[in-house]
């Protein structure tokens, strides 16, 4: 007999509410969510019968020598899980499995959503850390609304939040240096101990 999707997934949501229900959470999450391929090799047989899911990317050869290598495209086979996981526990909140051409936020607010689900009433996801193939404006917009976690994302240098972002860094420093204080900025400095050659020398 063969299982779907559906009762495993079941399963393993009913696992993660009776471990909320244990207190193996902490009351407030700061959660991860990540997406990562798992390839297969293009002569796997699906039970359906059908091909297996594939894409076509660019990608920089493995050239150690040569970090700046022209990109190649090359085609991957398999499937792509979507996972939301508890730093502390390590344990996963939710989960979701789909093919390896799907983009990476095609089920992120879904999975996010499960796992807000799988521990309700027990703890709450305060925030959640994201990589930058989920820089979507329409994707965190939704995750502000409906679930009210802060969202934590890598910006990039030409990205304008990261302009304000730096410009607010100036001004509390300069603010600083006249001992006067920025609202909404908190300006700390620390020095670092630099150790140059060794010994005698050092």
């Amino acid at each position: 007999m063969k299982l779907g999707p559906e009762k495993p997934s079941a399963m393993f949501n009913g696992a993660t509410r009776c471990l909320a229900k244990r207190r193996v959470f902490p009351k407030h999450i700061d959660a991860l969510l990540d997406a990562a391929d798992d390839e297969a090799t293009p002569t796997y047989k699906m039970d359906a019968g059908g091909d297996v899911p594939s894409v076509t990317r660019e990608k920089r050869p493995d050239v150690r020598a040569n970090k700046y290598a022209q990109k190649v495209k090359v085609t991957v086979f398999g499937w792509k899980i979507w996972i939301v996981f508890e730093p502390v526990s390590k344990t996963p909140l939710a989960m979701k499995i789909d093919g390896i051409n799907v983009a990476d936020n095609e089920h992120a607010y879904e999975v996010l959503a499960q796992a807000c689900a799988n521990i309700e009433g027990h703890a709450s996801i305060r925030s959640v850390a994201l990589d930058r193939g989920f820089l979507d404006g329409k994707l965190l917009s939704r995750i502000d609304e409906e679930t009210g976690a802060i969202v934590y994302i890598p910006a990039k240098s030409n990205m304008t939040i990261t302009a304000d972002a730096r410009e607010i860094a100036r001004r509390a420093q300069a603010l600083a240096v006249q001992g006067k204080p920025l609202d909404g900025a908190t300006y700390a400095e620390r020095v670092e101990r630099v150790t140059h050659s060794s010994g005698k020398k050092a």
